[in-house]
């Protein structure tokens, strides 16, 4: 099976010529437990990696992919297995 991920740190990247990051690690061991053997193949951006799996060149996707009431439509998507939340800081008010 094939793997679409996003070429980007923490998720995907290359170290010492070797695909590694959490996104190419929770796949490889999905795809481990299934009994499947499994190539991972990156792209630039998340349009990629869905047109990659609207085009059968890939059969799952693992990556931090917004999820849109389109893309719901479209794709079955999986619990999220990372929070990213955005946040905003500030000093302590003490030391402002």
């Amino acid at each position: 099976m094939t793997i679409a991920t996003r070429l980007g740190e923490p998720e995907a990247f290359l170290e010492n010529g070797e695909q590694v990051g959490f996104s190419i690690d929770i796949g490889r061991h999905l795809l481990e437990e299934m009994g499947q053997g499994a190539v991972v193949q990156t792209y630039p951006d998340v349009d990629q990696v869905l047109n990659a799996i609207r085009s059968g060149k890939a059969d799952i996707g693992i990556a931090a992919i917004p999820v849109t009431l389109e893309r719901l439509n479209e794709f079955d998507f999986s619990h999220p297995f990372l929070s990213g939340d955005l946040q905003i800081m500030t000093l302590v008010p003490s030391e402002q």
